[in-house]
C-alpha cells in the first residue's frame, strides 16, 4: 500500500548515508555505477527525434565529469539534490489537491499548471529560508552581493528540476515506455528518479562557478 514511500525513505536515507559519511572511494563508486544504471536505462529511450534522449545523456557524462566537485563539496551537493525532491514532491501533493490545468497533457498527463506553480513557490520559499538561516551548514548568502539575487538563482534550478523531468518524460513518450525501469519499486527506473538531478546538479555548480 505504501510501497512507493517507503522506497523513497530508504532511497532518501541510502543517499544520505553516502553523501554525509561515506569515504570518498566508496562516494566515487556509488556515483559512478548510479550514473552507468542512468545511462544503461537512456539506451532504451534512443528514438527519433533524438534531442531529449541525447540530451539526458549529455548530461549523464556532465555528471561524470563534475564528479570531483560533488564530493568536495559534499553539503552543498546534498542541498542541490533537495531542490529537485522538493519541488517534485511539492508539485506532486499541490497538483493532487488542487490541480485540475494540464499543462504537459501529451507528454505528463499529471502534471497539472496549479502543482506547477504553488510546488515551485512553496519550493522557493523553502529553500531560501534554508539558505538565509543557514540550515543544516549551508550558507549561499554569503556569496552574492545582495541577497535577493539568491531568489532568482534558485528559480533558475527549480525551472531547471521542472525542464529535466519533462525531458525525460519527452524521451519516454518518443520510445513509447511509460518508466525507465522497475529497479525502484513504485517509481520506475534509477533515471526516473535522476531525470530532474541530472540537469539541476551541473546547472548549479556552473552558475555557482561564476558567481562565487
Amino acid at each position: 500500500m505504501y510501497k512507493r514511500e517507503l522506497t523513497a525513505i530508504i532511497i532518501a536515507l541510502f543517499a544520505l548515508g553516502i553523501i554525509s559519511f561515506s569515504h570518498a572511494y566508496l562516494f566515487y563508486a556509488t556515483m559512478t555505477l548510479t550514473l552507468l544504471v542512468a545511462a544503461y536505462e537512456l539506451a532504451p529511450l534512443i528514438k527519433s527525434p533524438f534531442m531529449p534522449s541525447v540530451s539526458i545523456l549529455f548530461l549523464i557524462c556532465a555528471s561524470v565529469y563534475l564528479l570531483p566537485v560533488y564530493e568536495s563539496n559534499r553539503d552543498i551537493f546534498l542541498f542541490v539534490i533537495s531542490i529537485s525532491v522538493i519541488t517534485d514532491s511539492a508539485s506532486y501533493y499541490f497538483g493532487k489537491n488542487l490541480g485540475s490545468t494540464k499543462v504537459f497533457p501529451e507528454t505528463s498527463p499529471n502534471k497539472t499548471l496549479e502543482g506547477l506553480i504553488f510546488g515551485s513557490l512553496f519550493s522557493l520559499i523553502t529553500l531560501y529560508l534554508v539558505c538565509f538561516y543557514h540550515f543544516f551548514g549551508i550558507n549561499l548568502i554569503d556569496s552574492f552581493e545582495n541577497n535577493i539575487y539568491l531568489i532568482p538563482f534558485l528559480a533558475i534550478l527549480i525551472l531547471g528540476a521542472v525542464f529535466g523531468d519533462f525531458l525525460e518524460s519527452k524521451a519516454k513518450r518518443h520510445a513509447n515506455i511509460k518508466d525507465s525501469g522497475n529497479l525502484l519499486p513504485g517509481h520506475g527506473g534509477l533515471l526516473d528518479r535522476l531525470d530532474s538531478q541530472l540537469l539541476v546538479l551541473p546547472l548549479f555548480f556552473i552558475i555557482f562557478y561564476f558567481i562565487k
